[in-house]
């Protein structure tokens, strides 16, 4: 689906258009303490910071509606809620496809520092 596929040594995860974890990386959970099982099927906004929860939300839905990406594929910096609460800053590139069941989003995260 998406040029190069999810491999188990990139921290990374796949949402689909409603916004639900479907797919998990090894490395995401080991560089940001998370077990697979509490992600997937899980909402995407569980690792969304509180304060960040209603701008992912509105870019999400406006992607949904125009199909015009602002920040699709571009490196951004932000924090990742990590298993145990706590945020951590990391690098994250977003990209979307369009499949047969629409959209499907896929994140690769990097951490960049130590946890807050």
């Amino acid at each position: 689906m998406f040029g190069e596929p999810l491999t188990s040594d990139v921290p990374a995860l796949v949402a689909d258009k409603l916004g639900f974890i479907r797919e998990v990386t090894p490395a995401f959970c080991h560089a940001f303490e998370w077990r697979e099982q509490d992600l997937t099927g899980k909402p995407l906004a569980l690792v969304v910071p509180g304060n960040m929860q209603d701008a992912h939300h509105l870019g999400f839905a406006r992607f949904l509606e125009t199909g015009r990406p602002t920040l699709l594929g571009q490196p951004l910096t932000l924090p990742v809620v990590r298993g145990d609460g706590r945020h951590q800053t990391a690098e994250l590139c977003i990209d979307a496809v369009e499949g047969p069941d629409g959209w499907v989003f896929r994140a690769t995260a990097v951490p960049r520092e130590e946890p807050e």
